[in-house]
C-alpha cells in the first residue's frame, strides 16, 4: 500500500487469528478533489502452480461515494472504526486528510460459502484516480493479501 497512506501512526497487534489496530493513517496519495477513485477487486485461487482468476471480481467506480457505506465489506473491516469519519467524508483519501480509529480487531478467520474451495487464495486490490476527461491521473495503487481457505467440520 506504497503510495496511498502514511501507516507509521498505526499500531498492529497479533494474537491467533486476530489483527489488534488502533491509531491513525494519513493518506498521503497525489491526487486531487477533481479525480474520481475506482477501485477493482478480483479474488485469484492457486491451482497446479500459478494464479487463476476466479468469479469474483468487483468493480467499484466512485470509491469516495461508497467509503462509508455500511453495505459494502471494507465497511465491517475498516471505515467503521474511524471515529472522525463524520468530518473527512468529502475529502475522501486527498493528501493530509487522517483516519483516527477507535481500537478494533480484525478476525482473519471466516467461514466463506459457494464457489470458493480450500486452498491458497488472494485478493488484489487496484485504485486508479481517474480525472474529468476519463484519463488514469495519478500512479494507480496495487495491493494484495495471500491466505489460505480451510474447511471446518
Amino acid at each position: 500500500m506504497n503510495g496511498l497512506a502514511d501507516f507509521s501512526e498505526l499500531n498492529f497487534g497479533f494474537d491467533e487469528d486476530i489483527v489488534r489496530l488502533s491509531g491513525n493513517t494519513t493518506f498521503v496519495w497525489n491526487i486531487n478533489a477533481k479525480h474520481r477513485i475506482q477501485l477493482s477487486l478480483s479474488i485469484f485461487k492457486f491451482n497446479r502452480g500459478s494464479w487463476q482468476s476466479t468469479l469474483l471480481n468487483m468493480k467499484v467506480p466512485d470509491f469516495c461515494k461508497d467509503m462509508y457505506n455500511p453495505e459494502l465489506v471494507w465497511y465491517k473491516y475498516w471505515t467503521k472504526y474511524a471515529l472522525n469519519a463524520a468530518e473527512v467524508r468529502d475529502q475522501c483519501a486527498l493528501p493530509g486528510v487522517k483516519l483516527i480509529y477507535e481500537p478494533f480487531n480484525i478476525d482473519v478467520a471466516f467461514s466463506v460459502s459457494g464457489t470458493l474451495l480450500s486452498g491458497r487464495h488472494k485478493i488484489v486490490i487496484t485504485m486508479e484516480a481517474i480525472d474529468p476527461m476519463y484519463k488514469k491521473a495519478a500512479q494507480s495503487i496495487c495491493f494484495e493479501m495471500i491466505g489460505a481457505i480451510f474447511e471446518q467440520s
